[in-house]
């Protein structure tokens, strides 16, 4: 196979990776072993966790990166008119076998709220639950967090830089993947140059 990548001039293009060493702090990894070992001792006692979490999608998104020839590499043409972004707030449970979901404008502190009470609305026995979050501004704001205690739901934010202890994280990157993949398929964006 080597062989036919140097025959033809073909380079699997991948995008220069930077690492980040927050990881290696002795003070992170204690807090990410001392939130694992509260998610594991709440789940060992039956209690619902909730893993909650929002992302991103727009019309401008495509493939970062193709199998493309070294000496003419594809063009890859972007419409101006980029349309709106899309935010979706989700939500998943391991006691519940649906994605629950809202999709909104932004990740305000409005709309967070909005997609608890959609849960609570949806959700029966939406309480004594265990909600899991990332630190994002909205979810730490006191609208927020006076919902959800008032209801009884209890609150566990991940430590930072620490997004793939939060299962939903792999829905969206699923969910990414299909959406660029359907943008390059119905734009017919990529063409040669």
């Amino acid at each position: 196979m080597a062989n036919f990548y140097k025959k033809y001039n073909v380079k699997y293009m991948q995008p220069n990776f930077v690492f980040s060493n927050k990881l290696k702090e002795p003070k992170l990894k204690q807090e990410q072993y001392i939130f694992v070992a509260k998610l594991v001792n709440a789940i060992k006692a039956g209690r619902e966790i909730v893993y909650m979490d929002e992302t991103s999608v727009n019309m401008w998104n495509f493939r970062r990166r193709n199998w493309m020839s070294r000496s003419a590499p594809m063009k890859v043409t972007l419409c101006k008119d980029r349309g709106c972004g899309l935010t979706i707030f989700g939500a998943i449970s391991n006691k519940r076998p649906e994605l629950k979901y809202l999709i909104a404008k932004s990740t305000n502190k409005e709309d967070t709220v909005n997609f608890f009470e959609k849960l609570k609305r949806e959700w029966e026995g939406f309480w004594n639950v265990i909600v899991v979050m990332d630190n994002h501004r909205a979810h730490h704001s006191h609208v927020v967090q006076d919902l959800l205690n008032k209801d009884g739901v209890d609150l566990m934010f991940l430590p930072p830089v620490s997004s793939p202890l939060n299962p939903i994280e792999k829905v969206w990157s699923c969910l990414k993947h299909h959406w660029t993949r359907r943008l390059t398929e119905l734009n017919g964006n990529i063409v040669e140059s």
